[in-house]
């Protein structure tokens, strides 16, 4: 009986250490993610102003 409940104790640890663990991971990824997606639509906005300037002078 002991040992059961030292098992479900350690597996309940166990679950909460790596379920912290993993959710750090896929926040990290998704903010990453994010700035990429911002970025690329940085430069595509800088894109579009350069090619406005352009036929802004023709």
């Amino acid at each position: 009986m002991t040992i059961t409940i030292i098992l479900v104790v350690l597996a309940f640890v166990l679950l909460i250490v790596l379920g912290a663990r993993g959710r750090k991971q896929r926040d990290n990824a998704a903010e990453a993610a994010r700035r990429a997606v911002e970025a690329r639509f940085e430069r595509r906005d800088e894109d579009a102003a350069s090619h406005k300037d352009e036929d802004s002078r023709a």
